[in-house]
C-alpha cells in the first residue's frame, strides 16, 4: 500500500522533476560558551533562531497561542539562571484585526547558567566528571495563512567540569 502510495504521489510530478525537501518552520542552532566549566563558574546556553521567510513565532507573553519558551530541565548540580529574550516585534493580522508580539527575523534566546557551589551541589557532577544539561524549545510558527501546530524540540549538551 505504502509503495502505491508513492507511486501515485510521484506521478504527479513532470518527467525529471524531484520533491524538493520540505524546510524547517524555525531553524534552530545553539553553542555553549565554555567547553570546560569550574565549579560556581556561569556559563551560557545560546539559542540562534531563524523563521523560515513568511513565518513567524509567537513571542513570551503572547495570549491564545503558544509563545517561544525555553526551559533547562532542574537538576542537582546545575544552578539555572536568567533567560534573556529578545524584542519582539508587533504583526498585525489583517482577517481577525490582531496584533501580536512575534519574531519574524533572525533572533537569539540566552539561557544563563552555573556550576552549583554549594557541598550539596558540587558532589553530583564531579562524581563524573561532566555535566549533562538538557532542554526543550517549544513554539507555534504560523504564516499570514494558517498556524501549524506546536512543536517541541528536545535538546542536550555536555560540558566538562574543570577541577577547581
Amino acid at each position: 500500500m505504502q509503495a502505491w502510495l508513492v507511486v501515485l504521489v510521484a506521478g504527479t510530478l513532470g518527467v525529471g522533476q524531484q520533491v524538493a525537501p520540505l524546510r524547517p518552520l524555525l531553524d534552530v542552532s545553539s553553542q555553549v560558551s565554555a567547553d570546560r566549566v569550574a565549579v560556581g563558574e556561569r556559563f551560557t546556553i545560546t539559542l540562534e533562531l531563524t523563521p523560515a521567510p513568511k513565518i513567524h513565532v509567537y513571542a513570551p507573553g503572547v495570549v491564545g497561542y503558544k509563545p517561544i519558551a525555553f526551559t533547562v530541565q532542574p537538576q542537582r548540580g546545575l544552578v539555572i539562571r536568567g533567560l534573556t529574550y529578545p524584542p519582539s516585534e508587533t504583526y498585525f493580522y489583517a482577517p481577525l484585526k490582531e496584533t501580536v508580539a512575534v519574531y519574524q527575523k533572525p533572533f537569539r534566546i540566552v539561557q544563563e547558567l552555573a556550576l552549583d557551589p554549594s557541598l550539596s551541589g558540587r558532589a553530583a557532577p564531579k562524581e563524573a566528571g561532566t555535566i549533562v544539561v538538557r532542554g526543550t524549545l517549544t513554539y507555534q510558527a504560523c504564516n499570514d495563512r494558517v498556524c501549524f501546530p506546536p512543536r517541541t524540540v528536545p535538546m542536550m549538551w555536555t560540558v566538562a567540569i574543570k577541577e577547581s
